[in-house]
């Protein structure tokens, strides 16, 4: 359940457009357009640095964690590329979350 964490949606290969869920209280599975944590730091282990992918998807060149927590192990979602065009999940609980991110152009 979400407990006030920031959430995500994972949508593989934006099968669904811009179609997103208005409602969601459940940990998130593979089935498309469940609600996820945001992603954290460590990006499911996936070698991509996850904030700067995010920032680069939003058009900026350079990002930052400011706060993460650990207070709900729903999965998380994770950058698969790193110019944030591709997203995914592992779909396993875990504890974390990005919580703030800070984006910038240099």
């Amino acid at each position: 359940m979400s407990n006030g964490a920031m959430r995500s949606v994972v949508d593989p290969n934006d099968a669904f457009g811009d179609q997103m869920p208005n409602a969601g209280n459940q940990c998130c599975t593979a089935n498309t357009l469940q609600i996820c944590n945001a992603p954290d730091s460590n990006n499911n282990n996936v070698n991509v640095n996850m904030v700067d992918a995010l920032c680069a998807a939003l058009g900026y060149s350079d990002g930052t964690i400011v706060r993460e927590a650990n207070d709900n192990s729903c999965p998380e979602s994770h950058a698969v590329a790193q110019d944030g065009s591709i997203w995914s999940s592992d779909y396993v609980n875990s504890n974390g979350w990005g919580a703030e991110y800070l984006c910038s152009q240099t």
